[in-house]
């Protein structure tokens, strides 16, 4: 270990600052961070700066994973490099750019550790614990600027050319939470226009515009409507995905169908029935049905609801029976 009295720790270093300070990086850096979850990294130096995109669709983002990873020669130099982390930054950042002015809102070094895990938490309803392994820390505007401002510096005079040129790897990842989104797409029947329905997940009266944000796993899906008839639908709601549930809504006037056996004659409210195979609207409220089959004739009544089907059925059977 290198001798700590060449340690030089500038505005002191170790603490947040209240106010804004103007500085320099050598370079700045750009760093992705996708919603698939996958790991992007970016080498930089130790003067450097990294700026971590956030992803521009935060529906399933509850927060920001940074790995950041240093050569052996900098924890043989203790506290040697320092990283922190910004808020307020101005202007705005891009690879073109290396001078700014913001608020240190967190700042700390590798002391004898290769790597160092930092955890953001970015939405209000964030789970992300706490443990022995991490950093936690909250940055506060990070969310509305769309990205977070890392900086490395050297925190000590008379390093060698060895760690001046050091490299480190930084990767970002976003911390998913543990839900999906299910859109609802409702057609009316053809050539109508939509009217109004209601949705109801697990029981619960829920807006559908914009997609509706559930717990992954299985869950119940009831639409009713004044004016269409009620549909029922199961979905499994998967990780940071979109499940898109499309419902084709039925018209509501009460059916009848027909089962008779060929060459009978039917009549509804004594209106004769010409196409007793097709399903045959009606309208709510009482109806007489009477077949003909031969010279035998059925009458039944039913009492017809919007939104009902209704089966008519009439099967014909012969006995066969042995006599001595």
């Amino acid at each position: 270990m290198k001798l700590k009295g060449k340690m030089v720790f500038a505005f002191l270093l170790l603490t947040a600052c209240t106010f804004a300070e103007d500085f320099r990086v050598h370079k700045t850096n750009l760093l992705g961070a996708e919603t698939e979850g996958k790991n992007q990294s970016v080498s930089v130096g130790i003067n450097d700066s990294v700026i971590l995109a956030l992803p521009q669709d935060m529906t399933f983002v509850q927060g920001l994973e940074i790995t950041i990873k240093v050569p052996k020669i900098v924890t043989e130099w203790r506290d040697s490099v320092a990283w922190s982390l910004y808020e307020d930054i101005s202007p705005v950042p891009s690879e073109k750019r290396i001078d700014y002015s913001g608020k240190r809102g967190f700042v700390g070094t590798f002391a004898n550790r290769l790597s160092q895990i930092i955890k953001i938490p970015l939405s209000e309803d964030s789970d992300i614990k706490e443990d022995a392994y991490s950093q936690f820390i909250k940055i506060s505007d990070a969310q509305k600027q769309g990205f977070i401002f890392l900086r490395f510096q050297l925190a000590m005079k008379g390093a060698g050319d060895e760690l001046t040129n050091a490299k480190i790897s930084v990767s970002a990842k976003p911390i998913l939470k543990n839900k999906g989104r299910l859109v609802i797409q409702a057609e009316p029947p053809e050539g109508t226009e939509l009217k109004p329905f209601t949705t109801f997940v697990d029981g619960t009266n829920v807006n559908p515009e914009g997609g509706i944000l559930l717990d992954t796993g299985s869950h119940d899906v009831s639409i009713v409507s004044d004016f269409y008839r009620n549909e029922l639908r199961t979905v499994t709601i998967e990780k940071a995905k979109t499940e898109n549930l499309h419902i084709l809504f039925r018209d509501i006037t009460p059916m009848i169908r027909l089962f008779v056996p060929q060459g009978s004659l039917v009549f509804i409210d004594e209106t004769p029935v010409e196409n007793y195979e097709m399903l045959i609207p009606t309208v709510p409220g009482d109806h007489t049905i009477k077949i003909v089959v031969g010279n035998y004739e059925i009458v039944k009544t039913l009492k017809a609801a919007n939104g009902i089907n209704y089966n008519v059925s009439v099967s014909m059977d012969a006995v066969v029976s042995e006599e001595e």
